[in-house]
């Protein structure tokens, strides 16, 4: 029996993830597959979560990539992977602005600084 695209992503990802963290058993990967998009949500201990993330996102990123290439592959049209936090605190943490929220808001106290000395 071959196994579907889907069950050969979730092994992809979950291999790949098992290969970057200690506690191995702790990963847990599930695949929700709806019409036209393949979610894969994986959960892993907190010591590990950082690992998975990378410096700057990169390892998470990196792994987004060959899941999209590899998804390609396989027809799938759209995949996405979703790193539960954890620690759900930390999610609050990070709430806030996005780069380009904080960008244009900044530009807009610029613009209103030029134009009060424009008046005078």
């Amino acid at each position: 029996m071959n196994p579907t695209s889907e069950e050969r992503l979730t092994d992809l990802v979950s291999s790949t993830i098992k290969a970057l963290v200690e506690d191995e058993e702790s990963v847990q990967v599930e695949t929700i597959v709806e019409t036209m998009h393949t979610n894969i949500k994986v959960t892993v201990a907190p010591k590990d979560f950082g690992k998975v993330i990378g410096r700057g996102g990169i390892n998470v990123e990196a792994l987004r990539v060959v899941l999209v290439a590899v998804g390609n592959k396989l027809k799938l049209p759209y995949c996405s992977l979703y790193i539960e936090d954890p620690d759900p605190s930390r999610a609050r943490q990070n709430q806030g602005s996005s780069p380009r929220q904080r960008f244009s808001e900044l530009n807009d106290e610029r613009r209103r600084s030029r134009d009060r000395r424009d008046r005078y």
